[in-house]
């Protein structure tokens, strides 16, 4: 991979400047476009807080926009809780296949604090970008595809994301843009063509990677980020395929492919000691490399790679990136002795961050923080709660609580293993031996990986042929582990499954 970057960094006073001056010249439209593209940037990194002041005085000069899928991802930077109220509203009626409105309402939920709604939008954009049919056109119309407008080329797709792509207003967006390059207007309606619509599908699969990892779907966020890289590359997006890239090392690492990840982060490293400034990536990969050491036990190594994104004196410290790792953290420093380390990081992001609850149980080493964590964790967060079931029943174990820690370490090797977090897995199968239950011997609700894959795509209403299709068995095969499931999660039909088998239904 040969990777050459440049990437402009506005300092965060100056960031809404370009959308100010479009507002002042009469053109809200291009305006949005520029607010949209800053919301867009600053989910990698970036001041969210110091920005919120200038993005809401120009929000206040676009009156009559609330309902604009621009203006609520820019919203929802500046006032996550105000836009979280409007988010809802409009997806009432979810604009699925219309990436023009998808694309920009997912980076809104994003920063809205809505991880599961975005992931839901980001996979319906993918899938209406992807769809075969060349003509696309942007808000719904239909006319064909690739048509190019009399009023002048804008920019393809295949321009390269390093400092940002031009808008339609001729403005420069940062960090690879939600402007879509290559959008043309032909008789007032906005068409995308074919290769600019593959450069904002890369955009969107990255993001859809980045977020479904986040939420422990990576049989999904590790397809996403092989076609996020496979597009960026095509369409010469080299931020974007660096992004990928870390992504699916983190993912890699998450599921105890070692090579594999550290293959990944030294593309990233090989670009960063070329003298280019990688930004997100560089967090990222770092992540990759702490998720490997954990996974061996190496805690003190996890410890320093990962305290590094901790530190808010270092220059490009980013408070949201903290905050999205602040469980990693937590596991590494509670194991390796960092126990005072770790109180100061939680009391500076008190209130920023789903990891807070874990973070603090681990501290305390306590049941009823344990038990608190887990009840303010959403079931879409599989990931998170099977790690707080883990540290609850291994506490309770060594109380000698074997009853209530078999529940609880029973239904985190399930998760787990259904996530593929090998690591983790094999630690929760040694605390259900330490807690008496022999090595392949199943407690109730202990699936094995393979009938634990089954009863996740059947969950998901796929038929026994759908399954067999997607796992190379037949269909006999299929119903012969269903079979075995049922009663090991005391269930007697599929329709429980969902119950039972964390997953987010498919979106319409």
């Amino acid at each position: 991979m040969t990777i050459e970057l440049t990437r402009l960094r506005e300092p965060t006073a100056t960031a809404c400047l370009p959308a100010a001056r479009l507002i002042a010249a009469g053109r809200p439209g291009a305006a949005l476009d520029a607010l949209a593209d800053l919301a867009l940037a600053l989910l990698w990194d970036g001041d969210r807080v110091a920005v919120r002041g200038p993005l809401l005085e120009c929000l206040l000069r676009l009156p009559g926009n609330g309902g604009d899928p621009r203006y609520l991802a820019a919203l929802a930077l500046a006032t996550p809780d105000d836009a979280r109220h409007l988010l809802t509203a409009v997806l009432a009626e979810p604009p699925w296949h219309d990436p023009d409105a998808c694309w920009p309402l997912a980076v809104a939920a994003l920063h809205a604090g809505e991880p599961a709604r975005a992931a839901d939008l980001l996979a319906a954009t993918a899938r209406t970008l992807a769809a075969p049919d060349a003509a696309l056109v942007l808000g719904g119309a239909l006319a064909p595809g690739g048509v190019r407008a009399s009023g002048g080329a804008l920019a393809s797709g295949g321009v390269r994301a390093s400092g940002g792509v031009r808008a339609s207003g001729g403005v420069r967006a940062s960090g690879g843009a939600l402007a879509l390059g290559g959008v043309r207007v032909l008789d007032g309606v906005r068409v995308l063509d074919g290769g600019a619509r593959a450069g904002l599908l890369a955009r969107v699969e990255t993001v859809h990677a980045h977020v479904t990892m986040t939420l422990g779907d990576w049989d999904t966020a590790g397809r996403a980020a092989d076609e996020g890289m496979r597009l960026a590359v095509l369409t010469d997006q080299p931020v974007w395929e660096l992004r990928a890239t870390a992504i699916r090392a983190t993912v890699r690492a998450l599921r105890g492919d070692v090579t594999g990840a550290l293959a990944d982060c030294d593309v990233v490293d090989r670009v960063a000691a070329r003298g280019h400034d990688v930004g997100a990536a560089g967090a990222q990969s770092r992540v990759a490399r702490a998720v490997t050491e954990l996974g061996r036990g190496s805690w003190a190594t996890a410890y320093a790679l990962l305290s590094t994104l901790f530190d808010d004196t270092a220059e490009g410290y980013d408070p949201g990136t903290a905050a999205r790792w602040l469980d990693l953290l937590a596991e590494a420093a509670v194991h390796s002795g960092n126990h005072a380390e770790l109180a100061a990081v939680v009391h500076r992001l008190q209130g920023a961050s789903l990891n807070l609850g874990y973070a603090r149980a681990l501290l305390a080493d306590d049941a009823d923080c344990f038990k608190l964590a887990l009840a303010a964790t959403p079931q879409h967060h599989p990931w998170l709660r099977a790690r707080i079931e883990l540290g609850l029943g291994s506490w309770l174990r060594r109380r000698r609580r074997i009853a209530e820690a078999r529940v609880h370490l029973a239904a985190a090797q399930r998760s787990l293993a259904l996530a593929g977090a090998t690591a983790w897995a094999r630690r929760a199968a040694a605390e259900l031996r330490a807690a008496g239950v022999p090595a392949g011997e199943s407690e109730p609700g202990v699936l094995s990986p393979q009938e634990l894959r089954i009863a996740r795509l059947a969950a998901q209403g796929l038929s026994n042929r759908e399954i067999g299709l997607r796992l190379m068995l037949s269909p006999r095969t299929v119903a012969s582990h269903l079979y075995r499931i049922f009663p090991k999660l005391e269930i007697t039909s599929r329709t429980q499954l969902a119950t039972r088998i964390a997953v987010r239904p498919a979106p319409g």
